[in-house]
């Protein structure tokens, strides 16, 4: 094998200058060599298309004429870092690199680095690619996704107020009807017994709509750790939460923070909710690789094949964790405490994208 590899390398070391001027100058990407001082000496055809300007135009003068002006500096100093460790690595990773063109317009871009011997000493190859439809497909994507999260929001409202609310208040009115036919009953007590049930649903109500307008995680721009303490705030009195948070925020991508954020969220719901619990505690834990939410509590329970298939928190809760890989498991039984688990892998990429635009 060692052989063969050494052979390959021979052949490609043994193509021809004009063969090998001609695979650079039709190279889909625009390449430019830069100088350790910055000037640009080389650029192929591909450059010439892409930044509009003259080949001739471009050799002699600093990299940072491809630069928009409010990024030079910067540029200047992120390029002499360079030069004193040259390595081959995409540049900027995770930045949004703009590029300035002929006609003092901007450029998405990527751009990838790497240093070369010559004999003009180290040059530095850049190798560029437009970036805007690769970033409009992601923005794309992104806009699609938001809109399934919408219209699961609007689902899982839909059901709350039918199942939850009016039906508490359809009791009350079965109360009333109830109570008229109960000779027994006189209709100050009929009355208290409503209005006591009434003021329990305005209650819920009133927690449901702060729960509702519960600032988005991404939105405010805090920690998620600091946004699900925000919303144990909440809590029905006579509950105490615990939290455990044992995780890394920098490995949550955007995505992600907000699906982990919404998970918590349901299941924090649940709990003030539902389970009539004095004590609970919400964990947020990375574990070989995953990241699992559990929300425990010393609640009434429920029977968990009971739960209808079409539920729309269970079924929120579901799609969420397949959309990221993972699984929902419940460990209940009436009248019992309840366990609840969301775990779903991490992904491979670590690390918070920044948002300096550069190149």
């Amino acid at each position: 094998m060692a052989n063969e590899t050494q052979h390959e390398t021979q052949r490609s070391a043994s193509l021809d200058p004009q063969t090998l001027d001609a695979i650079v100058e039709q190279a889909p990407d625009a390449i430019i060599a830069v100088d350790v001082d910055g000037s640009i000496a080389f650029a192929n055809r591909t450059a010439e298309e892409l930044f509009g300007f003259a080949r001739e135009a471009l050799l002699g003068q600093p990299i940072e004429e491809l630069i928009p002006e409010r990024f030079r500096t910067e540029h200047r100093s992120d390029r002499q870092t360079y030069i004193d460790a040259p390595r081959a690595r995409p540049m900027g990773a995770g930045l949004e690199l703009r590029a300035r063109l002929a006609d003092g317009s901007e450029l998405d871009v990527d751009v990838s680095l790497a240093p070369v011997q010559s004999t003009r000493g180290t040059l530095v190859v850049a190798a560029i690619r437009d970036a805007s439809a690769r970033r409009e497909a992601e923005a794309d994507r992104l806009d699609l996704m938001n809109s399934v999260e919408r219209q699961l929001e609007r689902e899982r409202v839909a059901a709350d107020i039918h199942d939850d609310l009016i039906q508490s208040v359809y009791a009350v009115g079965l109360g009333l009807l109830a109570a008229e036919r109960d000779g027994t009953m006189t209709k100050e007590a009929a009355l208290a017994r409503a209005s006591l049930s009434l003021n329990e649903t305005i209650a819920e109500l009133r927690a449901y709509i702060r729960w509702l307008r519960a600032p988005d995680a991404e939105a405010t721009g805090e920690q998620l750790a600091t946004r699900v303490r925000s919303l144990l705030g909440e809590a029905p009195e006579g509950l105490q939460w615990v939290t455990v948070f044992d995780f890394d925020e920098g490995k949550l991508p955007p995505d992600y923070r907000r699906q982990a954020y919404l998970i918590a969220k349901e299941l924090i719901s649940n709990v003030h909710r539902h389970a009539e619990a004095s004590e609970a505690t919400l964990s947020i834990l990375e574990r070989d690789r995953q990241l699992r939410i559990e929300a425990r509590d010393n609640g009434r329970g429920f029977e968990p094949e009971s739960v209808p298939t079409d539920s729309y928190g269970l079924v929120g809760l579901r799609r969420r964790a397949e959309s990221l890989g993972g699984s929902v498991q419940l460990v209940t039984a009436p009248g019992e405490s309840l366990e609840a688990t969301v775990q779903f892998p991490l992904p491979a990429a670590t690390g918070p994208a920044a948002s300096t635009p550069t190149i």
